[in-house]
């Protein structure tokens, strides 16, 4: 049995006692191993615990069980341990290292992806512009665009509507939210026609 400051090593000639534990051996109940025990299953730094501490909430799943920091390159975190990028399944939606069921607080999934509600607004926007100049559509099937708009900032789907007076600052886009019929999307090159709402 080796002294308190000392760890018992297990070779071919028997136990030595050491400060530390030879490179490939674990550390548990001040006895060098091969492999952590079932009851103490997790690497941190060499040495088997029940759990990996706080500052290392990680499980890498491998033959060694260690505790990480954060999941390595393709890999992500998931049921709290690191799990191959593959397993994060169709359902589900990587995010920042995660594979998580539903996007975080302040963010939308829009082409299974989380973005920030205000990305998903500009992409909203993106692709009206693209229908107004790419395809001619007409002032009141763009005002139906904006009500839309509209009723998802006023039901509190998006964090702010500060976009609103960005796009009216530029100039290209009028914008007026608080009146029952919203003029959205106006500008003076867009010919208004009277055609049926869709």
């Amino acid at each position: 049995m080796c002294s308190k400051n000392f760890v018992s090593n297990q070779e071919a000639f028997g136990i030595e006692c050491r400060l530390s534990c030879p490179d490939g051996k674990l550390l548990f109940n001040q006895t060098c191993l091969k492999k952590c025990p079932e009851e103490a299953k997790y690497n941190f730094d060499g040495v088997c615990l029940t759990e990996c501490p706080p500052e290392s909430p990680y499980s890498v799943i491998d033959m060694a069980n260690r505790c990480v920091e954060r999941c390595y390159y393709d890999t992500l975190y998931l049921n709290s341990q690191c799990v191959p990028r593959y397993q994060c399944n169709d359902s589900m939606i990587e995010f920042e290292g995660l594979c998580l069921e539903l996007c975080p607080e302040g963010y939308r999934s829009f082409s299974g992806e989380c973005l920030k509600d205000i990305n998903v607004i500009a992409a909203l926007l993106v692709i009206l512009a693209i229908l107004v100049t790419g395809c001619g559509y007409t002032r009141k099937i763009i005002v139906d665009y904006g009500r839309v708009c509209r009723f998802m900032c006023t039901r509190g789907i998006f964090e702010s509507q500060s976009f609103l007076t960005i796009l009216e600052e530029s100039g290209a886009v009028h914008l007026e939210i608080n009146t029952d019929t919203p003029r959205a999307f106006e500008h003076e090159n867009v010919i208004d026609e009277e055609i049926t709402l869709l």
